[in-house]
């Protein structure tokens, strides 16, 4: 069986090779090994090849290679080539799988007679827009009235076909009439054969404690927010020892190497650029002792599965998944910052620096529960 997926992952190609994230390149091996074959319609971009891509070289993949665009307004003249490629990719596969939200996808639902679509909304675009704190009012809401029909056809597109979303916190955000219909879904980059491959590492903590943040540098991570954070309780409390490390690279990069120049914590915390995901990350993980994310907006983040697979404590904002997986043990929803990030964070700090005892099993009941999800599990319940 081959397998349809529209999902906009800036694929590139050179001298007839595709070069794919190291991410998007597990999902794709992952749905290559359930169902035989993908068919991959992807906007494809120029430029270096950096460590991020690897070369996917599978003959059971083939490609529908869109123009290269960033955003919805800019997939509005390539409006043709979508179409036709949409109506190219449901005649090719049996099924179709569309990483929502995607341009036009809403297409599919007149050439998919008889097919199955499932619909994975995996962030809510309107909610992106109110949040960008970087964009005034007046244009949010052109961009939010441009997109918004685009959104609503999608939805209905979801309805008819089939649906589902990363985790629950995407529920309060689509129209009533797809709510009931969403079948929740967690998604994790973890691999069935990794996580058997990995065993729980139990350790102690010693007397640095050290903290790592796995991310995109960009808006709405919290990251200057966390690193202030970080700095002020380091000058609160210098009896309590604790090391930063900030793993990932994005627009942010300069301007955080600066706030850190600027209020002069480079002792404790380290921006450390992109770090190959797979053996690399997950060695780096195991160096570290506890995982904080401070996004202010996310449907997982895969990254807190990926740390608690490593035998980390983690430590998140409440968003997407993040208490849904917390709450089978209410030890961990104690490390759920609900408001007031910065004060609850340095609650948190204390927590951990007073109840050290307590580490190694907070760390076994989150290794736990992340034996309970899957990249192989998500891929399969897609369409059950």
């Amino acid at each position: 069986m081959t397998i349809g997926l529209y999902c906009n992952w800036k694929i590139k190609i050179a001298k007839d090779s595709i070069y794919i994230n190291k991410v998007h390149a597990k999902y794709l091996n992952a749905f290559i090994n359930h169902y035989g074959s993908v068919c991959l319609m992807s906007n494809v971009c120029n430029g270096e090849i950096s460590s991020e891509y690897i070369r996917f070289e599978d003959d059971r993949l083939s490609v529908l290679p869109l123009p290269y665009f960033r955003n919805y307004i800019g997939a509005i003249k390539y409006f043709a080539e979508i179409f036709i490629n949409i109506k190219k990719l449901a005649r090719l596969c049996e099924k179709i799988y569309v990483r929502t939200p995607e341009p036009f996808s809403w297409l599919l639902i007149f050439f998919s007679k008889g097919k199955a679509v499932n619909y994975h909304f995996t962030s809510n675009p309107l909610q992106v827009i109110k949040n960008n704190k970087d964009v005034g009012l007046f244009k949010k809401l052109i961009k939010y009235c441009i997109f918004y029909p685009e959104f609503i056809l999608t939805c209905i597109a979801a309805f008819v076909k089939e649906c589902s979303c990363n985790g629950p916190s995407v529920l309060k955000n689509v129209p009533f009439f797809i709510r009931k219909k969403l079948k929740v879904l967690i998604e994790t980059t973890v691999t069935s054969e990794e996580l058997a491959l990995t065993p729980y590492r139990r350790k102690e903590l010693s007397s640095e404690i050290k903290f790592i943040c796995v991310t995109r540098l960009q808006n709405s991570k919290g990251l200057h927010e966390l690193i202030h954070a970080v700095h002020a309780y380091s000058l609160k409390k210098p009896m309590n020892h604790l090391k930063l490390s900030i793993v990932g690279d994005g627009p942010l990069k300069e301007s955080l190497l600066n706030y850190i120049q600027q209020i002069g914590c480079q002792k404790y915390v380290t921006m450390c650029g992109p770090i190959e995901n797979g053996a690399p990350l997950n060695n780096f993980y195991r160096e570290h002792d506890v995982l904080i994310n401070a996004s202010s907006s996310e449907t997982g983040p895969r990254v807190i599965l990926e740390a608690m697979s490593e035998s980390l404590l983690c430590i998140s904002t409440d968003v997407g998944y993040v208490k849904h997986i917390f709450q089978e043990k209410a030890e961990l929803v104690s490390f759920v910052i609900n408001n007031d990030f910065e004060k609850e964070l340095h609650e948190k700090f204390d927590q951990l620096f007073t109840n050290r005892a307590d580490y190694p099993y907070l760390t076994k009941i989150g290794y736990d529960i992340s034996k309970k999800y899957t990249l192989n599990d998500f891929v399969r319940s897609l369409f059950l």
